[in-house]
């Protein structure tokens, strides 16, 4: 009976050691899936860093593009005057004056002094935005793709068909939106593009530069 339990006993610590040995290979294989897991999210969170500052870089590389043309635009509208012309407001400024006058009265049937005013004239030196474009015409330098008008352009119109002989001009404020008087209860401010041709029943002719030769400050 001695022996037999002694045999007994001893297989019992045979499978008790093969037990813990069986053991210790599971917590081993545990640890090891747990230590690739880690590098498998480390290298997750590496390609998503990676991949985040590579999306950065082209959004600030997109947005640098814009603004380099949007510049160059802007720097055309003002620097390609009439040969003697005084020089005009930069685009910012031109566009910062319009916001100061939204809602002002004055401007009542002066258009074409009003963009004046825009650019830092005390006046055009025309009597009419039929009689400035005209000049403009003539000097080659209106633009009738009016598909990408930069901001700050002058903007022009034909008043015939409505039986205006003095016409219209404004200034284009971007995202199909122009400044100009004939606004809100008359005043100065902002419309639409198509306003003067859809509603007031002018056509739109085209856009230029700050082409006013005769100009004063």
């Amino acid at each position: 009976a001695a022996d037999a339990a002694a045999t007994v006993q001893t297989r019992v610590d045979a499978n008790q050691a093969a037990l813990a040995t069986a053991q210790e290979l599971v917590d081993q294989a545990v640890s090891d899936d747990e230590t690739l897991k880690g590098r498998a999210g480390d290298l997750a969170a590496r390609i998503q860093a990676r991949d985040e500052e590579a999306a950065a870089a082209a959004a600030a590389s997109a947005a640098a593009a814009v603004r380099s043309s949007v510049e160059a635009g802007a720097s055309w509208l003002t620097a390609n005057i009439a040969p003697g012309q005084i020089a005009p407001y930069s685009v910012d400024e031109a566009v910062s004056t319009a916001r100061s006058l939204e809602g002002n009265m004055y401007y009542g049937n002066m258009c074409l002094a009003l963009v004046a005013a825009f650019y830092g004239y005390t006046s055009s030196g025309v009597n009419s935005a039929t009689d400035a474009a005209a000049t403009i015409e003539a000097a080659g330098q209106m633009q009738h793709d009016t598909s990408n008008i930069p901001v700050g352009a002058l903007v022009w119109y034909d008043g015939t068909p409505a039986g205006n002989p003095y016409g219209h001009v404004a200034m284009y404020a971007g995202n199909g939106m122009i400044y100009s008087n004939g606004a809100a209860n008359g005043g100065v401010g902002m419309i639409s593009l198509d306003t003067p041709s859809a509603g007031w029943g002018e056509p739109l002719i085209g856009w230029s530069s700050v082409w006013l030769p005769n100009a004063t400050a």
